[in-house]
């Protein structure tokens, strides 16, 4: 064999001639070694199905509530604006709000937590039984020293603009129903506010009524504002300055210390004259929960009567006191003269 023949590499030989049994083994082996190399079976574990999400419990049971509700500090309302209040703000307030950064990045959180929030949250709430009763009323009043307070909500009333409610509650026993939508305020009207008020009024007493209608949506607050004479003709006159349109106020934090878990229900509230909320209910009333409403109404009526009849009553002991050492001393001075 010549030299050239020996150095030539061995892929420039010519191929093999293999036989039939030889390639069909050749083929079999390779078959082997790829099943071997790509399975899966043995050394990665087979893939989870994804988990469905679970669906919202529809068919359950409201529990009665069983803490106090409110915030634990006692409501402030705004300080006043030695201007008058228009409800809009002016150029140089809406300047100071663009060159501020805090303000920037607390509306970015806040709407972080809006985008976050499911849309569909409050619908899901909503049981087929109870229609959407976030809990069952209490049968007694919470006590006073376990009672926390309502909130400071501020809103426009159909007769004014940047009003309080604390301005409107505190002095006085008074019914709040909360709401937002037609299906919500007539959950409201089930629990027939104005007929408890009117049993009050007969035995002597007097409870008061306030309504806040909380529209968060730009457009249903502007269009509530637009047909407020509607609700003029609706309301009487003396409950036009006790209907306040809310928009903003009630964040997350705000809902749960007040039990607002869900805006598409109605929820009422019995406050005594320090605005703490003495009792609440939730939904269309259920049996025993109205009755429930009327005799706490009456009770806190009855308190308030007697703390205020014993105020009059130590006052006119005071001034007699008063009288009396007067007199004698108009006496002595009489002997001494």
């Amino acid at each position: 064999m010549s030299l050239a023949l020996r150095l030539r590499p061995p892929l420039l030989r010519p191929p093999l001639h293999l036989s039939s049994q030889n390639l069909n083994a050749h083929q079999y082996t390779l078959h082997l070694l790829l099943k071997s190399a790509y399975s899966t079976s043995t050394t990665t574990p087979p893939t989870p199905a994804p988990k469905s999400t679970p669906k919202p419990n529809r068919d359950h049971t409201p529990r009665p509530l069983d803490r106090p509700l409110g915030l634990p500090h006692p409501p402030e309302p705004l300080p006043q604006s030695p201007t008058k209040n228009t409800g809009f703000r002016s150029l140089s307030q809406i300047r100071a709000d663009l060159s501020d950064p805090g303000r920037h990045l607390a509306k970015r959180e806040y709407l972080t937590k809006e985008l976050a929030k499911p849309y569909f949250r409050d619908f899901s709430r909503l049981s087929i039984a109870d229609k959407g009763k976030s809990f069952v009323a209490p049968q007694r009043l919470i006590k006073s020293e376990h009672a926390l307070w309502l909130p400071n909500l501020n809103g426009k009333t159909l007769v004014a603009a940047g009003k309080d409610t604390t301005n409107v509650l505190r002095g006085r026993v008074s019914l709040v129903a909360v709401f937002s939508g037609t299906w919500a305020e007539r959950q409201v009207a089930l629990w027939g506010l104005d007929e408890v008020t009117g049993i009050v009024r007969e035995e002597g007493g007097e409870v008061g009524r306030v309504d806040v209608n909380v529209e968060e949506n730009t457009l249903r607050y502007w269009i509530v504002m637009m047909f407020r004479g509607s609700l003029r003709r609706r309301i009487e006159e003396s409950q036009w300055g006790r209907y306040f349109i809310v928009k903003e106020g009630l964040n997350d934090e705000t809902r749960d210390a007040m039990g607002y878990h869900n805006s598409k229900v109605g929820y009422v509230y019995l406050l005594d004259e320090e605005c703490r909320i003495r009792w609440a209910g939730s939904g269309p009333p259920i049996a025993g929960e109205r009755e429930a409403l009327i005799r706490g109404v009456k009770k806190l009526v009855a308190d308030s009567k007697r703390r205020l009849e014993g105020i009059k009553a130590g006052g006119k002991e005071g001034e007699r006191v008063n009288m009396g050492k007067t007199q004698e001393d108009r006496k002595k001075n009489v002997s001494h003269h």
